[in-house]
């Protein structure tokens, strides 16, 4: 079953010829829409229409003989939009390539672009959703929406120029020569620029429920009725409107040819949302399930009312065989091409229509079920008439109501949890459902599913408080749990299956325990406690692991907080909290996703840290350390969509190395690698979904990703690490190919020479970083405004380096100086501001605690050397998968330094012990609880830290620690709203009041800090002179801050 892909947004509409010799797909959506044509033989797509409409396509329609091609615009909710109906000249194949021959493949062309032969707008009032064309004349059409009608005649010329476009487009051309297709047509919209047609007329005929007596449901779907002038409106009641020309009768002002509508009829008990015809038969499929065939006299002729499978979507019929309803009334056989029912339950079903007269077919010998056999989709088999005229199953979807997914930790599976409550087990490699039931009726509205990670059971949450657990393997219950009365919106399960934990919508965090009943060797489930951990939404709940084996707890909330709790069983119901720890300082965004960190790598020192990685919607992913209740490090995540809401960590079996995987609410999906480093070229993303992105899980092996989209679309996904893991190989080898260090004694005011010291320091200290992490900065000129800062820096330090010197009574003021290529950490805050990075307190604290853990990640001095890496893989560690990050060589420093870097060494070390002293040895839940949390990795850190950065490690520092987006006037107003912004619109502070929040809240300001920093803004001393009476928004915009651009806005 190939799969293709070339649409952002949701596929809206599907057409195809009669032949079958293409697939013409379209989208709607609110920007980038397509229509887009498909060879079925070569999967490609051999001509598009980029924007064809401002919102993309409601509904299209393919005119019989193939040459022209209608499209409907989508509008807005709520309308407001005015709608048109264009008309597009279909291209025709190249002449190398007819339709079956493969020779010389469509995808060696570039696609075409479509000919827009006509524009017209519709009326407003009634938003059109459905069109066809007349099969007797290709000229008239017509649509229908909910309540009217229009039937449409285009210019006698339609056919010729359609004709004329097809013919142009049959030899695609090169593109910029003379003749190629050019986008963007009249009015904006995509497809070739060409002369269009007068606008189509069209009449819409009136209806009025009193002139049949009786109330007319919504319109659904409009056909014209083969061989007649008759036409068919189907309607939500079950009816159908039947149109007609006035002929003689005809009213004052209208033509003799203008339809009209001449009864209502009952052909279905319910609504009837599909009406086509085949040959000379009308047919509908009714959401009573049943398809029904009818003759031009509307006089039934078969029917399918076995099918239980569903309200009908669609039905489509074999290009094999011929309807004939003349045989129908002669012969008192039905003859019809065997043909496939979609259903709304997602089912596809193949019906052989011999199968109406008592014939017993193969089941599986017709065209479509050898068609579908060959596509490698199972066939359910049946006996007897009665198994015929129920269909084959071609295609079973999982739940159209998918709320969450979970992979079985051990075999190729994944469980999939409709909002309905059916839980389906379903075979990702055979690409069927293994096993489905209903959960009890009791739990309504499920919400989450997870599974334990031994296979022992699934769990499922519900909207009524309710915890359902199943047996993995035969889907029956093991126990139901009910002690919330919210909905269960988040489950986790431990390593060994013996702890489940919720998280309420209430805000409460609720655990589980399968203990031994009554001091018996029988085993139950009891609730243990629960707690109100957050005050927000809670958006992630982990177990895992400590490197030491122990598990731990921790829940994420929208409010910032991380939460850890206390496993042991306590008296009474009440769950314990240990530790509560706030991530989402100043300048971090709503924390949105949280996952324990894969191991770091065996030779880092920080390889003994139980870390915490952190997702925020300012696009940042942050390494958290609970032990030491401190950020780690901090890296830019991907922006390939928006922010990341769910983090996956997983091994791949294939290449051995550990990843992350990550969706976005709404359609991005995608791998970055392990250990992070910031870099969006080790991170990918791919459209998975045109909407939301409702799940997300890896399956056991590593092999697959698994997502859930709106409609109970499941995706599965190869993945496939080779690109990744080629350009984390190809950043080691250039690191390793670096020069040796070489740091030259420069003299005295030579800056020259200096500054060529300075390049040649950061090629030896970083390799090919500097180029990597200054491409990523995405300014060169800025790149090298902050070359010559960190140069200048460099000389600075050397200079007082050597008059500290001459002070131990080492070289004098005459001796040279000593580049290291470095600079020490206390010097990055002020190059973060000359690159354009204003860090508060908090964020200078976050980017020394991310130097620590650059130098944390360099191999020990005494431990023994990794192994040379076998292979290339995206560890660059043979076998381990793990990567080893390209480090620089260290300089060291002259005497003077040395000394002064040891004697602060032993000061911070000797504050770390009393603090150690000061704080216990262990905390409530067993794990030692120190200042660093790595023990001994922090003393090598910190003199790692004293040794300073070298140049390319400080603008990888700039990429991860800066904003994606600068400050906006939205956020300046956001922030006087949450200061207490009176409610005029300009959103007014009284300057006194502005001063007041200034000095007491967040990194408060002094009055005299607060005095020079205003003094230096605007040249006005006092600060009550500077800010006024009242400031706005604005005004502090425009006047304190100097955005000049927000008064212009």
């Amino acid at each position: 079953m190939p799969l293709s892909q070339g649409h952002r947004n949701a596929v809206s509409c599907l057409d195809a010829p009669s032949d079958r010799s293409l697939l013409i797909s379209a989208d709607g959506g609110p920007g980038d829409t397509m229509v887009v044509g498909w060879d079925p033989e070569s999967e490609q797509a051999v001509w598009t229409a980029r924007d064809p409409h401002a919102r993309g396509v409601a509904a299209m329609a393919l005119s019989p003989d193939g040459r022209v091609l209608a499209t409907l615009g989508a509008v807005a909710p709520g309308g407001g939009e005015q709608q048109e109906l264009a008309l597009w000249g279909v291209p025709q194949a190249p002449a190398s390539h007819e339709p079956g021959d493969v020779s010389t493949p469509p995808h060696e062309h570039p696609p075409r672009e479509l000919t827009r032969l006509a524009t017209t707008p519709i009326p407003g009032g009634d938003e059109q959703t459905w069109v066809r064309f007349s099969p007797d004349d290709p000229t008239e059409l017509v649509t229908n929406g909910a309540r009217r009608v229009y039937f449409w005649r285009a210019p006698p010329q339609l056919q010729q120029r359609a004709a004329a476009a097809a013919a142009a487009s049959a030899v695609p051309a090169t593109p910029g020569a003379p003749g190629a297709a050019s986008q963007g047509a009249v009015g904006g919209s995509g497809g070739r620029c060409t002369e269009q047609l007068a606008p189509m007329s069209y009449y819409s005929p009136p209806l009025a429920a009193a002139d049949f007596r009786q109330a007319v449901g919504a319109f659904l779907a409009s056909v014209f009725v083969p061989g007649t002038t008759q036409a068919v409106t189907s309607t939500a009641d079950g009816d159908v409107v039947v149109w007609d020309e006035q002929g003689l009768s005809a009213s004052n002002g209208a033509r003799a040819s203008d339809r009209h509508a001449t009864k209502v009829m009952r052909l279905h008990e319910k609504a009837i949302p599909f009406l086509g015809t085949v040959g000379g038969f009308v047919v509908t499929g009714g959401a009573d399930g049943l398809v029904r065939f009818y003759d031009s006299s509307l006089r039934l002729a078969a029917w399918f009312e076995e099918l239980r499978a569903g309200p009908i979507a669609a039905v489509s019929f074999s290009t094999a065989g011929q309807a004939k309803p003349a045989a129908a009334s002669k012969l008192n056989r039905f003859v019809c091409p065997d043909f496939v029912v979609a259903t709304a339950q997602g089912k596809l079903l193949a019906l052989s229509a011999s199968a109406f007269d008592g014939a017993e077919p193969p089941l599986g010998a017709g065209p479509l079920a050898a068609s579908a056999a060959s596509s490698g989709l199972g066939l359910g088999a049946g006996a007897g008439v009665q198994a015929a005229l129920r269909g084959e199953v071609l295609v079973e979807a999982p739940a159209l109501d998918t709320v969450d997914i979970a992979a079985h930790p051990m075999r190729p599976e994944v469980f999939v949890l409709g909002a309905s409550g059916t839980l389906q087990r379903w075979d990702v490699a055979e690409r069927r459902c293994a096993a489905s039931r209903r959960l009890p009726p009791e739990c309504k509205r499920a919400r989450a599913a997870v599974v334990a990670r031994d296979a022992a059971f699934v769990a499922v949450g519900c909207e009524g408080g309710h915890v359902v657990l199943v047996d993995a393997g035969s889907l029956e219950d093991i126990a139901v749990m009910r002690n919330s009365g919210q909905p269960i919106e988040r489950l986790a399960t431990s390593s060994n299956g013996r702890l489940l934990a919720a998280a309420d919508s209430a805000h409460h965090v609720l655990l589980m325990a399968l203990l031994p009943y009554k001091g018996t060797s029988h085993l139950k489930w009891e609730f243990l406690g629960r707690a109100r951990a957050h005050h927000g939404p809670i958006v992630a709940l982990a177990f895992g692991e400590s490197p030491a084996g122990q598990t731990r707890l921790f829940s994420l909330g929208a409010d910032g907080r991380v939460m850890e709790f206390d496993l042991r069983p306590g008296p009474g119901p009440a769950l314990r909290l240990l530790a509560a720890h706030d991530v989402a300082g100043p300048g971090a965004g709503v924390p949105s996703a949280l996952c324990f960190a894969p191991p770091m790598p065996y030779w880092a020192r920080s390889s003994t840290e139980t870390l915490l990685l952190v997702a925020d919607a300012a696009y940042k992913v942050r390494a958290f350390n609970p032990d030491s209740r401190a950020m780690r490090a901090t890296f830019q995540g991907p922006t390939h969509g928006g922010p990341i809401t769910r983090l996956l960590p997983f091994r791949s079996v294939a290449s051995g190395g550990s990843w992350l995987a990550y969706s976005t609410s709404e359609r991005v999906v995608g791998l970055i690698a392990w250990p992070l480093v910031g870099d969006p070229e080790l991170s990918m993303g791919v459209i998975a979904h045109p909407g939301r992105v409702l799940a997300t899980a890896v399956t056991y092996d590593g092999r697959k990703l698994v997502t859930a989209g709106e409609g109970g679309i499941i995706n599965v996904w190869d993945i496939d690490t080779s690109a990744l893991e080629a350009h984390a190989a190809a950043l080691s080898a250039a690191a390793a190919r670096a020069p040796p260090p070489s740091l030259p004694a420069a003299p005295d005011g030579a800056g020259t020479g200096a500054a060529a010291a300075l390049s040649g320091a950061d090629v030896a200290a970083t390799g090919a970083d500097v180029e990597r992490w200054a491409t990523l900065v995405g300014d060169a000129g800025l790149v090298e405004e902050l070359r010559d800062a960190f140069c200048y820096v460099q000389l600075r330090e050397a200079e007082a380096a050597r008059a500290a010197a001459g002070a131990f009574g080492g070289a004098g003021a005459g001796a040279g100086v000593a580049l290291t290529g470095r600079v020490p950490s206390s010097a990055l805050p002020d190059l973060m501001r000359i690159a354009g990075f204003y860090p508060s307190e908090a964020e200078v604290a976050a980017l020394m605690a991310h130097v620590r853990f650059l130098a944390g990640l360099q191999a020990d001095a005494d431990a023994p050397a990794p192994a040379p890496a076998a292979t290339g893989s995206a560890a660059g560690a043979a076998g381990s998968g793990e990567r080893r990050p390209a480090s620089g060589a260290r300089a060291a420093g002259t005497g003077a330094v040395r000394q002064q870097q040891q004697q602060q060494q032993q000061q911070q070390q000797q504050q770390q012990q009393q603090q150690q002293q000061q704080q216990p040895a262990a905390d409530a839940g067993g794990h030692t609880a120190g200042t660093d949390g790595h023990g001994q990795a922090g003393e090598h850190a910190a003199a790692d830290l004293d040794e300073g950065v070298d140049f390319g490690t400080f603008l990888a520092l700039y990429v991860n620690h800066r904003p994606l987006g600068g400050v906006t006037q939205a956020d300046i107003d956001a922030a006087f709203a949450a200061l207490g912004a009176d409610a005029s619109p300009a959103g007014a502070l009284g300057g006194r009041q502005l001063a007041e929040a200034l000095q007491r809240g967040g990194e408060s300001m002094g009055a005299a800090e607060l005095g020079r920093v205003l003094q230096v803004l605007t040249a006005a001393a006092p600060a009550a002179e500077a800010l006024g009476d009242r400031v706005t928004a604005l005004s502090f915009a425009c006047d304190v801050l100097g955005f000049g651009a927000a008064r212009q806005e």
